[in-house]
């Protein structure tokens, strides 16, 4: 970042105006922070910074009037500090007085000041020095206007060409280009769009300097700044900073914004671990799973399969130094990507977590999550038969039977290779019915982490292996595992009261309505107003209950013995708006006693 500054700064100090510089970078990258804090210090006070934000921008006019009000806003100030201070003023201000000097000698208290200031914009125009200083103009979010890029250009231009105030433009330019090509309407209008900005950036730009993050410099100064009242958790960061490091340097994102989210977000579950005395060896497995997951999920780079939840999105695969899927439950993925954070959902599940990693170290728990290339010959002597052991008695978790047929597959293609105990796939597949069982009762559904199997895989499966597959893909289409996974989504939203997550669940199946679901919708009922929005969400709910009757036929009854429940604490509120003098609240009770 030195470089880029040192360019910046290079500019800023030179004689002739031919055009302005341009600083490109991604976002979060630390544009703003090096414009903003940064570059003062290496300039001096011979300089004054008057940056202007074009994000969401839809007037020319308008940020004319932004420039003018930050060079009063500057100019006044300056008065102010001359007039408190008048031997400080220096001789090349008083020599070479501002266009705009009158204002200077008619004083603030003037008549002509008040009138001057309930309009300024028709008075001022901005000039490439001011008191002596030389004025630098930063136009910040260039992709973030809601104008046409080449006008925003244009209007640059009459400062950088015509007034020749020394101009830096920020930007990140791949935001403009995917920006022109979705709102031009033809391949033709693309190419003019194209072509009418790199016109205009030739014209303007006399230098483009991009913005590379020094990581270490970066992190550095992002935990010397942290604040944090939690005992040892600036400390725990400290010790992390080399994992950090190299985490940031090899992340497809370089947003610095994120990694700060994610550093703040990672503090509850830091005194969460530290409650459970979970060693720090355990903890930064988590730490850097979550710092990852974090910046990607906030710059759009993960998504959520309703199948199979985060699984294909093959974290693991991609950055194996920094994310492991057993250091993130879904709970803690699902409060990432929608900021709904529940610490009772969340402290049981850091409880798990720490047992989990206890008992990881074992060779039969290692081979429940290695690839077949990654595991070791002491773990495969030593784990190996116990490992099958667990898979015949349904310990696996679904998704961890196919763990263990692609490593049977994968071990097929090397000639003489033998296990150290042959399988026994009847056994296998009963125990996978246990295991399917088990998630069935569950309070909440399992996550897939596994990789479903390529075509080129099936087709190397034997009948057996292709049995047992089969069985978890039906499990996991359609079944039991989404119906349950519906249940805990809408479960959330309803905590949440978010009305966007509730909105999302508008295709939920249902096996039941237990108590906690029932409880969470009646919460989120009474906490809405009476008006549309409480309609709505009753409509929402009759729909899901409508769709669930109709998918399970066979478990319809099993779905009712839910209804009477809620029907009965709804006509109890009804009875108790009549009594309280709330008609229209009733009213919407019974509305929704209707649907059901």
């Amino acid at each position: 970042m030195s470089t880029t500054l040192k360019e910046i700064a290079r500019y800023c100090r030179g004689e002739n105006t031919f055009g302005a510089l341009l600083l490109c970078g991604e976002w979060g990258s630390g544009k703003t922070h090096l414009l903003e804090k940064d570059l003062p210090a290496e300039l001096g006070v011979g300089y004054i910074l008057l940056r202007i934000s074009l994000f969401g921008e839809e007037s020319l006019d308008e940020i004319r009037k932004k420039i003018r009000r930050e060079y009063l806003e500057h100019f006044l100030m300056i008065l102010r500090e001359e007039s408190a201070n008048p031997v400080s003023g220096s001789a090349e201000t008083a020599t070479a007085p501002s266009a705009n000097d009158w204002v200077y000698r008619i004083g603030e208290e003037s008549p002509w000041m008040s009138m001057y200031l309930q309009d300024p914009y028709e008075y001022i125009q901005p000039e490439p020095v001011m008191a002596g200083r030389r004025v630098i103009l930063i136009f910040d979010d260039l992709e973030r206007t809601n104008l046409s890029q080449v006008e925003i250009l244009g209007c640059i231009n009459e400062y950088c060409e015509n007034l020749h105030i020394k101009t830096i433009i920020v930007a990140n330019e791949e935001k403009i280009e995917n920006r022109n090509s979705s709102e031009a309407g033809s391949s033709a209008d693309r190419k003019r769009e194209f072509l009418n900005y790199s016109e205009m950036k030739e014209k303007l730009i006399e230098q483009t300097v991009r913005l590379h993050v020094d990581e270490t410099a970066v992190i550095d100064s992002i935990l010397k700044q942290y604040r944090t009242s939690l005992k040892g958790y600036k400390d725990f960061l400290q010790n992390t900073r080399q994992e950090l490091y190299a985490l940031l340097a090899s992340c497809e994102v370089h947003n610095i914004r994120s990694l700060r989210s994610g550093l703040q977000d990672f503090e509850r579950i830091f005194e969460f671990c530290r409650e459970e005395q979970m060693p720090e060896t355990d903890i930064r497995p988590v730490f850097t799973s979550f710092v990852l997951f974090t910046i990607l999920s906030k710059n759009g780079r993960i998504s959520r399969s309703k199948l199979y939840g985060y699984g294909l999105n093959k974290l693991q695969q991609k950055y194996p130094e920094f994310y492991q899927d057993r250091c993130l439950p879904l709970c803690l993925k699902d409060s990432i990507t929608s900021g709904n954070w529940d610490d009772d959902i969340l402290r049981p599940q850091i409880h798990h977590m720490k047992e989990a990693f206890q008992g990881m170290s074992r060779p039969e728990n290692r081979l429940r999550s290695l690839s077949f290339a990654e595991i070791d010959d002491s773990v495969l002597a030593e784990g190996w038969s116990t490992y099958l052991h667990m898979a015949e008695e349904g310990v696996l978790a679904p998704d961890e039977y196919i763990v263990l047929i692609r490593n049977l597959i994968l071990a097929r293609e090397y000639e003489g290779f033998c296990w150290p105990e042959t399988p026994d796939m009847r056994k296998i597949k009963k125990g996978l019915e246990i295991s399917l069982a088990q998630a069935n009762d569950a309070q909440s559904a399992p996550e897939f982490r596994a990789e479903p199997l390529t075509e080129k895989e099936l087709s190397a499966c034997t009948e057996a292996e292709q049995t047992i597959y089969q069985k978890i893909l039906t499990y996991m289409e359609g079944g039991e595992y989404r119906r349950r996974a519906d249940r805990n989504q809408l479960l959330a939203a309803c905590r949440s009261h978010d009305e966007k997550a509730i909105r999302a669940c508008r295709h939920s199946v249902l096996s039941g309505l237990d108590e906690e679901l029932i409880q969470a919708v009646i919460d989120h009922f009474d906490s809405l107003e009476n008006n549309q929005r409480r309609i709505t969400f009753a409509d929402l709910i009759a729909k899901i209950v409508s769709a669930s009757k109709r998918e399970l036929p066979d478990s319809a009854e099993d779905l009712l013995e839910g209804l009477p429940q809620l029907t009965a604490i709804l006509r109890e509120k009804a009875t108790e708006a009549d009594q309280d003098g709330q008609p229209m609240k009733a009213v919407t009770l019974r509305h929704f006693l209707h649907l059901l």
